[in-house]
């Protein structure tokens, strides 16, 4: 028997083992190629909009900046509703082959976080001229007075005065975080005046206090919207009456006097007394005569070139903010002149506000912030100043206001936000 016979089964199990390690070593080099192409480093990108600020080790550093951002703008205390970014901050995962070249990884978070919050700014000087005011200044810049304001801290806005200089800045921040709040408050609600008619009483007598107003109290619910920490929108969601206002009760007499009735009172409250005039000659009478003749004939010539001349109705009040309105429309289109308090001659904002009300028996200051109560936009109505800053106006109603806007426009109408200012509050002289 030959070797190949006697041999046979383990020649054929050398071959085949022979062959399934020549089929196995292949295997096990393309394995291991792959595996270390498979091998890669991870890192994470940080983008606002489309733009990678930085690449960082640690996917917690990323969001740990993005939360810093946030907090610079978000105000501790208060109920916050939402918060955005724009453009919307992202984390992204990136995988870097071992084989090729690695990104540079930033290790100083404070570095980071300083270009997050970096903002482009050109600074510019603006020297105040004769006859600006802040109202003026925001409507050429396109800044609202509340932004002046806070660029501008050490200077007061209520007493500018030609050669001041007030700083403006074009800021262009890389991101904006909007915070919406949600913000409660306690205010106070004014009391109305209702006049009560008393046929017993005369109309020209003084009136009478019956019952004395009493304020209330509410509570109002605001969503405030803040850009950056600056307030962008204001609006009143809710509101709930905690003590209602008491109306002041006026009695006033609706009764006419027969002519024979009326008697005259001198500054002392006396009742005048004429003494009778003598004519005792006839030389006098001639004289008087001829004076009243000259006199009738000096008024006639007055009274001719008066009607010439623009005429304005006297002050009225019947009880409401419209008589007010009504009084200050009739004068839209005169001359605006800064530091003035006339309605004809010129006069600037705070001065129109200030004559309006004074004419109409009303003796306000020309700041008369703390003198009455605030209400907010939602609850203006005519009659009520507005204030923004430095600029002060009258509301008439419909989102419309009149005031002394500038030398080049004078008096006259326009609408709430004007110049985009931001909205101060509303000043309630009229229960």
């Amino acid at each position: 028997m030959s070797f190949f016979k006697t041999n046979k089964a383990k020649i054929y199990s050398v071959i085949a083992l022979a062959v399934m390690l020549a089929l196995l070593v292949p295997m096990v080099s393309v394995g291991g190629a792959a595996k270390v192409f498979a091998e890669t480093n991870d890192y994470y990108e940080l983008r606002v909009g489309n733009e990678a600020i930085a690449v960082l080790e640690k996917e917690e550093d990323a969001y740990d900046l993005i939360a810093q951002v946030r907090d610079q703008y978000v105000e501790d205390g208060k109920n916050v509703v939402d918060i955005k970014m724009t453009p919307a901050v992202t984390v992204e995962k990136v995988s870097v082959p071992k084989n090729e070249e690695q990104p540079k990884v930033e290790a100083d978070m404070a570095n980071v976080l300083s270009t997050l919050l970096n903002t482009d700014e050109n600074s510019t000087t603006y020297v105040v001229k004769e006859g600006d005011t802040v109202w003026d200044i925001s409507m050429k810049l396109g800044m609202s007075m509340d932004a002046i304001q806070k660029q501008n801290p050490g200077l007061n806005l209520e007493t500018i005065h030609p050669g001041d200089e007030i700083t403006v800045k074009d800021v262009a921040s890389l991101i904006n975080v909007i915070v919406e709040y949600e913000v409660e408050s306690e205010i106070i609600v004014p009391f109305e005046t209702v006049y009560e008619e008393d046929p017993d009483k005369y109309a020209d007598e003084e009136e009478v206090v019956k019952v004395e107003g009493e304020k209330g109290k509410k509570t109002i619910t605001e969503k405030v919207v803040k850009v950056n920490g600056i307030i962008e929108k204001t609006e009143e969601v809710a509101s709930e009456m905690i003590v209602e206002p008491v109306n002041r009760v006026v009695v006033v007499g609706t009764l006419q006097r027969e002519e024979e009735d009326y008697v005259e009172l001198d500054d002392e409250g006396y009742e005048t007394y004429e003494e009778p005039v003598e004519e005792s000659s006839e030389y006098y009478e001639e004289e008087e005569s001829y004076y009243e003749e000259e006199e009738s004939s000096y008024y006639e010539e007055e009274t001719t070139t008066t009607t010439e001349s623009t005429s304005y109705e006297a002050a009225t009040y019947s009880g409401s903010g419209q008589s007010v309105v009504d009084y200050a429309m009739q004068f839209i289109g005169n001359p605006y002149v800064w530091g003035g308090t006339s309605l004809t001659n010129g006069c600037d904002c705070s001065g129109f506000v200030w004559r309006i009300f004074n004419d109409c028996g009303y003796g306000i200051s020309r700041w008369p912030d703390d003198e009455f109560p605030h209400v907010s936009a939602s609850e203006l109505r005519p009659g009520d100043i507005t204030r923004y800053g430095s600029h002060y106006a009258i509301y008439i109603g419909n989102g419309m206001e009149i005031s002394a806007v500038n030398e080049e426009q004078g008096i006259r109408t326009h609408p709430m936000y004007y110049s985009n200012s931001s909205f101060w509050y509303g000043i309630r002289v009229i229960g």
